[in-house]
């Protein structure tokens, strides 16, 4: 009902309302339903919300449900402050909740406060070692952090026990690409091309990690689709597309057409500039 209810915000919205008045009178614990489902559909905090959150506390001061879905509402909302207060809340009635730490930690990303969402994200998996959101989302804290080998061993642990797939499978070999982690970037990117034939940003990343793996022929081809997918003029191509593209064409004897890209290359730069 609620992944109906998200495609109608108008009819969600009155289904919520009318579930809160049924919680109020028949159902306290409903209105912890309620806060659950206006988190799911992303609704701006507004007057509703906020007596519905008032009143399940009065109901149950100490119900840590209560506190997650609120933080997540005010998460949704980019409000960090008031959502790490609720997220604190949370664990301080409940301290083996194992959501309170990863919600908090993801929040914290969401922040750019990376060291303090790693440091949630711990005892999030102190609590759980098996949790699984929160293995991806402290491979994506250092990722942010620009330690790609710290984040190249818990996407992997993450990629081991969760379904393949090619949203995944693209921020793996990104993270192994800037890990210099080559061979490997080459055989993730395999994988998502199989799943995505056409997919532009990892046909980009074969062509660059071909390169540094010296398969020339598959850095050709896949930037050549690139190109083609793209247009070669495309202000979403990167001046290191041209560049790895032309430095291919140079290792494989092609110097002539090596030279217009290391061209483009240079007058992509400075346009950037």
């Amino acid at each position: 009902m609620v992944l109906h209810m998200k495609k109608n915000d108008v009819q969600a919205k009155a289904t919520l309302v009318t579930a809160s008045k049924m919680s109020q009178k028949k159902y306290p614990n409903g209105l912890v339903s309620v806060l659950k489902g206006y988190a799911f559909c992303s609704f701006p905090v507004d007057e509703f919300i906020d007596g519905v959150y008032q009143k399940a506390k009065s109901n149950d001061v100490k119900n840590p449900n209560i506190y997650l879905n609120w933080g997540e509402i005010q998460y949704n909302a980019k409000e960090y402050g008031p959502a790490s207060t609720a997220y604190q809340y949370a664990f301080n009635y409940d301290p083996k909740n194992v959501l309170s730490h990863y919600l908090l930690g993801k929040m914290y990303n969401a922040a750019r406060n990376n060291d303090q969402a790693i440091i949630e994200l711990d005892a999030a998996l102190a609590i759980d070692p098996a949790f699984v959101p929160a293995m991806k989302e402290k491979g994506d804290a250092y990722y942010e952090m620009n330690k790609y080998d710290e984040a190249a061993i818990w996407y992997d642990k993450y990629i081991q026990v969760t379904e393949e797939t090619p949203q995944t499978l693209t921020r793996y070999a990104n993270v192994l690409f800037f890990a210099k982690k080559y061979e490997k970037t080459h055989e993730i990117i395999a994988k998502v091309l199989k799943l995505e034939p056409n997919n532009p940003y990892m046909l980009r990343l074969m062509g660059w990690v071909s390169f540094e793996t010296k398969n020339d022929a598959d850095g050709i081809n896949a930037l050549q689709r690139y190109f083609q997918l793209k247009g070669d003029t495309a202000k979403m191509i990167l001046p290191l597309d041209y560049d790895y593209y032309a430095k291919l064409l140079q290792r494989t004897h092609k110097d002539s057409l090596a030279v217009i890209y290391y061209q483009k290359s240079m007058a992509a730069d400075s346009s950037n500039k």
